[in-house]
């Protein structure tokens, strides 16, 4: 079995298992709205988490590489935390879908940050599978991964502006962000200078 299909898989099996969780604690929707929101919180929690452990994959990797002098295969895993960020940031709006106001949905800076996010996370997601990037005849999917700074971002932002947000997870997450940010600016920028 091809890392590709293994991959989805794992990433498959880990947004299923969350399902099944979620839909096994919730009895009755209609009288749990406060806890379909707190679930919301968590599945949008674990989305940040997951995707800033795709991010820190490559340099991670570089990092491990340069100490050791072995590849410890992180950089495949990435495809799978992005399609599970997408999966858990899906079910973060699915949950929250019953409380939004749809006229007022794009009033408020947190609900933009997580609706445009939301949106280049599904491109990301859609052009992650070779078979459906050649039908829409995508030549340059790579370019348009590199979106994914925008998503660091948008999260950072999102995070940032969520009610009640722990202080430690924010400062973490605006932390781990930036990080990951002056290290892929520095990284390009040493390249642009080698060369």
């Amino acid at each position: 079995m091809s890392d590709a299909k293994r991959v989805d898989r794992r990433a498959v099996a880990l947004v299923f298992l969350a399902v099944t969780i979620v839909f096994l604690l919730i009895p009755s929707w209609e009288h749990q709205s406060r806890f379909r929101l707190e679930i919301a919180r968590g599945l949008g929690w674990s989305a940040a988490v997951v995707l800033l452990l795709s991010a820190s994959c490559s340099p991670l990797a570089a990092l491990w590489r340069r100490r050791t002098g072995r590849d410890m295969g992180l950089r495949r895993e990435r495809r799978m935390f992005g399609l599970t960020t997408l999966g858990l940031g899906l079910l973060h709006l699915a949950f929250l879908l019953p409380s939004l106001s749809v006229p007022h949905l794009l009033d408020h800076t947190l609900t933009r940050s997580g609706a445009v996010t939301l949106v280049l996370l599904s491109l990301l997601g859609i052009t992650s599978f070779p078979g459906l990037t050649r039908r829409l005849r995508v030549l340059e999917w790579r370019s348009l991964h590199r979106m994914v700074y925008l998503v660091w971002s948008g999260i950072a932002v999102h995070v940032v502006t969520a009610p009640r947000a722990p202080f430690l997870l924010v400062a973490l997450t605006v932390l781990v962000t930036l990080l990951l940010l002056v290290q892929r600016v520095s990284t390009w920028a040493w390249s642009k200078l080698r060369a």
